[in-house]
């Protein structure tokens, strides 16, 4: 399967923590060097300015989706995150964002039970089970961070997952 531009992006926590980031640091008008700490500490290397122009791009063209087990990992923030020292500002932007932005697509544990979602729920957790019941319900590009999720659902599905930094790396 090959995504269009028209096919929906399901945001796993890092892509969208780096995006609600990204977006916060706008809105904050932060300067450049404590965009790059943030953006930094968010992504564990440099996130460079081509990286988030291509970020910002490719998210606002298309329809964004994540499940409330992502929202609730990008909500918890570390306190000695740069993040962490405005965790209220950054939580209140955050919830304003998603309300306006992005779509929750909901995963019941009665549809992680299922018995084809079930071994993804022992091996990867709630988060991921619940991330691809999404994705395959919708169809979508699901976005993340994590290579062992990617390499597990690569082929021989409904829907398409895709690391983060590959996807920028394509243009978005």
């Amino acid at each position: 399967m090959v995504s269009s531009a028209r096919t929906p992006l399901l945001l796993d926590t890092g892509p969208l923590l780096t995006y609600l980031s990204l977006k916060f640091l706008d809105e904050i008008e932060a300067q450049q060097q404590y965009r790059d700490e943030v953006l930094a500490d968010v992504r564990g290397r440099a996130f460079l300015q081509v990286e988030q122009e291509r970020l910002a791009l490719a998210f606002v063209r298309r329809t964004l989706l994540t499940t409330a087990h992502v929202a609730t990992e990008v909500f918890r923030l570390r306190n000695q995150s740069k993040l962490g020292e405005r965790k209220e500002q950054f939580r209140r932007f955050s919830l304003n964002f998603l309300m306006q932005n992005v779509s929750e697509v909901q995963s019941l544990l009665s549809e992680v039970n299922g018995d084809d979602f079930r071994p993804i729920l022992y091996r990867h957790g709630l988060t991921d089970a619940a991330l691809i019941v999404a994705a395959d319900k919708t169809r979508s590009l699901l976005l993340t961070d994590d290579s062992r999720l990617r390499n597990e659902f690569g082929a021989g599905t409904r829907f398409e997952i895709q690391l983060l930094r590959d996807f920028l790396n394509q243009g978005g």
